[in-house]
């Protein structure tokens, strides 16, 4: 599975966010939660969801950028 898991990022306020590279710096803080994209390769469905708006739909930018992106399961891209 080249892109499963890889898809997740933490969300919470800009100052609880600084510094977090993983998941468990995430959830470290309370205030932030670890989600998933909306389009990603964990299960077949949803890798197949994500190839029909890739090939078929304006979203796939999101998508493109999200794999460029990954870094390995349960990492946090740094910006």
């Amino acid at each position: 599975m080249l892109l499963s898991g890889k898809f997740y990022y933490c969300t919470g306020p800009a100052e609880a966010l600084r510094n977090v590279t993983s998941r468990w710096d995430c959830l470290h803080d309370d205030r932030n939660s670890w989600v998933n994209q909306k389009y990603n390769f964990d299960d077949l469905g949803q890798a197949l969801m994500a190839l029909f708006v890739l090939s078929s739909k304006d979203g796939w930018v999101g998508i493109m950028y999200s794999g460029l992106d990954a870094i390995a399961i349960d990492m946090q891209v740094m910006s």
